[in-house]
């Protein structure tokens, strides 16, 4: 049988695959596909981070050595990438605040 093996693999329990409610492996199948796909977006996540990293440093060095005046390298972010609606529109509401707090200190 091919389908035990398969749910071996994914952490099912060989009695619970035999003796236990059939709807228990469609879960288990069902774990693993989402336990997969937040590996998947935590990898992506480490890559964005690195890429903002290896971009940060490059851009750093590029501006120190061409010596030229006028644009500042970026910084690698200050704070961990907003990933829940919650989080994203409480970054929003600070980046609003830091704008008006940049516009009220620009005008005096």
């Amino acid at each position: 049988m091919m389908a035990l093996p398969y749910y071996l693999a994914i952490g099912m329990p060989y009695e619970l695959f035999w003796d236990g409610e059939p709807q228990l492996v469609v879960s288990y199948r069902q774990a693993h596909e989402l336990r997969v796909q937040m590996k998947n977006q935590e990898e992506w996540m480490q890559g964005l981070y690195n890429y903002h990293g290896v971009r940060a440093v490059a851009e750093a060095l590029a501006f120190g050595i061409s010596g030229k005046k006028g644009s500042k390298p970026k910084d690698y972010p200050a704070e961990p990438f907003p990933l829940t609606e919650a989080e994203q529109k409480i970054a929003l509401e600070k980046n609003k605040q830091r704008t008006l707090a940049w516009v009220e200190h620009g005008q005096h």
